[in-house]
């Protein structure tokens, strides 16, 4: 996977030379071929609302519906009132959590959703996770496996 090889040139270019990943949503895939690939540049990885590797087949879809992907539709469902549940279905976080989380926190909740506006310019990289980054650690599930690297793994 490309994006692997990329997130190393630019650590190579910051003159970083290790670092604590944090993979999220579609994110999953392209960081634990960086922690495989390069395991020396990673510290640890964590994963939060990823898919993760697995030899079953996938059931579902694998990414928004194409309907959500329309500009329109996602100011609506990012419109106020639905937040509760883009925050349960996009982010997993139950609304539970959300109420005894501190203003801060909410805070910066809120303002990931305001940076998924406007839909447009991320859609080809939205289908692009939905139709092949998604699904590889499943298609390719050899390829992922980390039980041969050192780096500490968080699903």
């Amino acid at each position: 996977m490309n994006q692997a090889r990329v997130y190393k040139e630019l650590l190579d270019s910051l003159e970083i030379d290790k670092v604590i990943m944090l993979a999220v949503s579609a994110g999953g895939a392209p960081a634990i071929q960086f922690a495989r690939k390069y395991p020396e540049r990673a510290q640890s990885l964590i994963m939060v609302g990823s898919g993760s590797p697995s030899q079953e087949e996938i059931e579902g879809p694998t990414g928004p519906p194409n309907l959500v992907l329309n500009g329109v539709m996602f100011r609506i469902v990012l419109f106020k009132p639905f937040r509760g549940i883009m925050r349960s279905s996009l982010f997993g976080i139950e609304k539970e959590t959300f109420k005894s989380a501190s203003p801060e926190e909410k805070a910066a909740l809120e303002k990931i959703f305001d940076t998924l506006l406007p839909v447009g310019p991320k859609k080809p990289g939205i289908i692009n996770d939905k139709n092949i980054t998604n699904v590889d650690m499943v298609e390719n599930y050899d390829k992922y496996k980390l039980e041969d690297t050192d780096t500490c793994v968080s699903y």
